[in-house]
């Protein structure tokens, strides 16, 4: 589990580098659900997983927190993409943190088993899920 401290550091080792990490993506998902099938699959394979931080533009190594519309939508269509886009699926622990009076989604994907490995994101399984798509059954 992050704590508000843990992300304000993050934030800002993210600043000083200008860019993520093999184990860190920030998106600004101001405008719906990234499409991000191919980063969950890859964070999926890393020994100890990878963590997406949304609600976060990191525009000319700013990493300014613009935070997100909505959590919820936001939280379900990235689970969505975990489950119905990537083979195995890994698990996303979601959490919402509130800095500079904004909401940001941090989701950890859980490393899948090495009996488990390699996570794959199957050809034509990649969409992009907005609040306008609901995510599929």
């Amino acid at each position: 589990n992050w704590s508000s401290d843990d992300l304000t550091a993050t934030l800002d080792a993210l600043r000083a580098r200008r860019g993520d990490t093999t184990s860190v993506e920030v998106k600004r998902a101001t405008g719906g659900v990234p499409s991000m099938p191919e980063t969950l699959c890859a964070f999926a394979n890393m020994p100890a997983g990878g963590t997406v931080v949304c609600g976060v533009d990191e525009a000319h190594g700013e990493f300014r927190v613009v935070g997100v519309p909505d959590v919820a939508v936001l939280e379900a269509g990235l689970v969505a993409q975990a489950r119905e886009a990537v083979t195995p699926s890994p698990t996303l622990l979601p959490q919402v943190f509130r800095l500079d009076g904004k909401d940001v989604l941090v989701a950890h994907v859980v490393p899948l088993r090495l009996t488990d490995r390699p996570a794959t994101v199957p050809a034509g399984s990649s969409q992009r899920l907005t609040p306008s798509t609901p995510p599929r059954p």
